[in-house]
C-alpha cells in the first residue's frame, strides 16, 4: 500500500515537473515572440500620437512606450489614428526588406549562425533585422555589419508620414544591389560605408561621393528654430566656399569627398590634442578660418557650427573645406525657442558666441597646438628652449598661462624703447631672430613694418599663426637663416635688432665669416641694437673671445658700425650681458 501511495505521489509530482517545464517553455517562446513585435513595432509606432493620448508617460522614453503599448494598449481603447498610416509604414518595410535581400550575404551569416540553418533567405532577413545589432556578427570587411545597423537606425523614430527619408535609404540600398558583385572583389569602397551619425543626419561614403541623409529631427530643428535648410544657405555661399553638390532632394544631399575631419569637436579651447593635422597645415588652417569666417560675414551668412569636425582637409589638394550648414542663417531672425537655451543647439550658440568668436577660440587652440610642438626635436643651436616653452613671455594675455624661460628678458625691450625715443616709430625694422615674436609684436604697435628672421621653423609657424590670428598686417615672418636672407634680398631698414643671436651665427660660420656677414649688415641699416653672449655671459654657448665691454665694441667697429655705446646690462640670461646701439653705413 505504501508502495502504491508513493508510487502515484511520484506520478503526480513527475506530471507537474512536467507542466512547469511547459510553461517555462511557452513563457521563453512569448518573451522572443514579444521582443520580436516590439522590435517590428519600434519602426512604424506614431510615438506623438501615443503621448498625445497619454500624456501621463511623458517620461516614458520610445523603448518603454513601445512595451507600454504591447502589454497594455489592447485594453486602452487608445485610438491610435494609426489607419491607412500603418499600413503604408508596414509597405513599406517589406519595400526595405526586399531591397535589403538583394544585397544581404546569406552564407557568410549562416556559417556564423548554424542554428539558423534551416531559415530561408526571407527568415534570416528579418532575424538579421530583429537581433542582428546585438550579435555582433562579422558579415565581412566589405559589407560591415554596421552599414545594416545603421540603416535600421535610421527609420527608428521617424515620422512614418516621412516617405522621402525612406525612399532615400531604399534608393541606396538599391545602389548598392546593383554592384553586389563588390562582395566577391577585394574593393572595399564599391560598397556605401557608414562614415557618421549625427542626430539629424547619417553620412555615408560610397565611390567617392558623401551623402547626407536627413531624419525627422532636421525637420523639426528647421520649424523650432526659424532655420533656412541647408539647401538655401548653399546657394548664397561666395564662390570660394561654394560646394559641388550633386544631389540634392527635401531628404538628402550629395557631394564630393573633401577630405578628412582637421580635428575633433573639443569642450576647451586649451586641449588641442584632438587636432588630427601638424605643422605648417595648422598655419594655414588658421589663415583660411580668418578668411572664411569674413566672406561668411560678407555674404550676410553665419554659419554657426564652426568646429574642427566641420572643417575638412584633403592632404593631396591642400585645400581646407567648410560643411555642415544646418544651424547657419542668412540674417537674424533665430529663435531660441521662446529665448532658453536648448541641448541641441550648436554649443556657441547657447552661449551667446557668433563665428567670429569661435575663429579665435579655435585659432588659440590651434596655436597651442602649434606650441606644444616646439623642442620636439631636442635641442639645436640658438632653440635653448624646452618642448612647450617659448623663450620669454607672450604679450598676449590669452596665452599668459603658456611657461617661458626669461623672467625678464622683455625688460631689455623696454631699455631698447626708452634709449630709442621715436627710433622705431614708423620705420623700417629687421628683427634677428625673432623667435616666436615675443619682442616683435610689441614694436609692431607703432613700426610702419617689421621683417622679421627666425631659422627654427617650429617658432617661426607659432609667430606666423598669432600674427594671422590677432590680423597684424605689418609683420613679415621670414623661416630661414640670416645670412641665407641677407643673399637672397637687398633690402635695407632703418633699424636693425640683433639680441642674443650673435653667438649662434658665430658657432655655426665662425669668426671671419660672421664679421663678413656683419660688415655686410653695416651698409643695410642705419641703426643696430645688438647683444651677445661674450665670455662672461651665461647661456649653452659663449663668444670667448670677447671678453668684455670694450671688446665687443671693437668688435663692432671692425663690422663697420660707427658711434657704438653702451646702453645697459642685464642678469636675466644667467650671466652678464651688454646691450649695444650703434649705426651703420647706410
Amino acid at each position: 500500500m505504501d508502495n502504491l501511495k508513493y508510487s502515484l505521489i511520484s506520478s503526480t509530482i513527475d506530471e507537474l515537473r512536467a507542466r512547469i517545464n511547459c510553461l517555462a517553455d511557452q513563457r521563453r517562446h512569448f518573451s522572443t515572440v514579444r521582443d520580436a513585435l516590439e522590435a517590428c513595432l519600434s519602426h512604424v509606432f506614431p510615438y506623438s500620437i501615443y503621448r498625445e493620448n497619454r500624456p501621463d508617460l511623458a517620461a516614458f522614453d520610445d523603448k518603454q512606450l513601445v512595451e507600454h503599448f504591447v502589454t497594455h494598449g489592447i485594453n486602452e481603447g487608445t485610438d491610435l489614428a494609426y489607419g491607412e498610416q500603418l499600413q503604408h509604414a508596414f509597405a513599406e518595410r517589406d519595400a526595405f526588406k526586399a531591397s535589403l535581400s538583394h544585397v544581404f550575404p546569406y552564407s557568410i551569416y549562416r556559417e556564423n549562425r548554424p542554428d539558423l540553418a534551416a531559415f530561408d533567405d526571407k527568415q534570416l532577413v528579418e532575424h538579421f533585422l530583429a537581433f542582428g545589432e546585438t550579435e555582433e556578427v562579422k558579415l565581412t570587411t566589405r559589407f560591415p555589419l554596421t552599414i545594416m545597423i545603421e540603416l535600421k537606425k535610421s527609420l527608428n523614430g521617424i515620422s512614418i508620414n516621412n516617405q522621402a527619408v525612406i525612399n532615400n535609404v531604399q534608393h541606396f540600398i538599391h545602389e548598392s544591389s546593383a554592384r553586389a558583385k563588390a562582395f566577391s572583389s577585394n574593393v572595399e569602397n564599391e560598397m556605401p560605408v557608414i562614415i557618421g551619425r549625427g542626430e539629424e543626419a547619417i553620412c555615408m561614403y560610397s565611390d567617392g561621393v558623401i551623402t547626407k541623409i536627413y531624419n525627422e529631427n532636421y525637420y523639426r530643428y528647421n520649424r523650432l528654430f526659424n532655420r533656412a535648410g541647408e539647401a538655401k544657405i548653399l546657394t548664397k555661399l561666395p564662390p570660394e566656399l561654394s560646394l559641388d553638390i550633386l544631389h540634392y532632394d527635401n531628404s538628402s544631399l550629395s557631394m564630393p569627398y573633401y577630405g578628412e575631419p582637421v580635428g575633433q569637436r573639443v569642450a576647451s579651447q586649451y586641449d588641442s590634442s584632438y587636432v588630427n593635422i601638424k605643422g605648417d597645415d595648422i598655419v594655414e588652417l588658421i589663415k583660411w578660418l580668418a578668411t572664411t569666417t569674413a566672406m561668411l560675414k560678407s555674404a550676410g551668412v553665419s554659419h554657426n557650427d564652426i568646429n574642427l569636425c566641420n572643417i575638412l582637409f584633403n592632404q593631396i589638394t591642400g585645400r581646407f573645406t567648410l560643411i555642415d550648414y544646418s544651424w547657419a542663417l542668412l540674417e537674424a531672425n533665430f529663435s531660441r525657442g521662446g529665448g532658453k537655451p536648448y541641448q541641441n543647439l550648436p554649443p556657441y550658440l547657447n552661449n551667446g558666441l557668433n563665428d567670429s568668436e569661435v575663429f579665435r577660440e579655435l585659432s588659440c587652440l590651434l596655436i597651442r597646438r602649434l606650441i606644444s610642438d616646439i623642442g620636439s626635436q631636442g635641442y639645436k643651436d640658438g632653440s635653448s628652449v624646452q618642448k612647450g616653452y617659448v623663450y620669454c613671455k607672450l604679450p598676449f594675455e590669452e596665452f599668459a598661462d603658456i611657461p617661458f624661460h626669461k623672467d625678464h628678458a622683455e625688460l631689455e625691450l623696454d631699455q631698447i624703447l626708452t634709449h630709442s625715443g621715436d627710433l622705431l616709430r614708423n620705420s623700417e625694422i629687421l628683427e634677428i631672430g625673432s623667435a616666436v615674436g615675443e619682442f616683435t609684436f610689441r614694436i609692431a604697435k607703432t613700426a610702419n613694418h617689421i621683417t622679421a628672421i627666425e631659422a627654427d621653423t617650429f617658432s617661426y609657424r607659432v609667430a606666423e599663426a598669432m600674427k594671422i590670428y590677432k590680423g597684424i598686417g605689418n609683420i613679415d615672418f621670414v623661416n630661414t637663416r640670416f645670412q641665407d636672407f641677407l643673399n637672397s634680398s637687398e633690402q635695407v631698414f632703418h633699424t636693425c635688432l640683433c639680441l642674443n643671436v650673435h653667438m649662434w651665427i658665430e658657432k655655426q660660420l665662425g669668426r671671419d665669416n660672421t664679421i663678413d656677414l656683419l660688415k655686410r649688415l653695416s651698409r643695410r641699416v642705419k641703426h643696430l641694437y645688438f647683444q651677445t653672449a661674450h665670455s662672461a655671459s651665461g647661456g649653452m654657448y659663449l663668444v670667448e673671445y670677447l671678453r668684455s665691454s670694450r671688446d665687443i665694441a671693437s668688435y663692432l667697429a671692425d663690422c663697420g658700425f660707427n658711434a657704438v655705446e653702451e646702453v645697459s646690462r642685464t642678469e636675466s640670461h644667467g650671466g652678464e650681458r651688454i646691450l649695444f646701439y650703434c649705426q651703420g653705413r647706410f
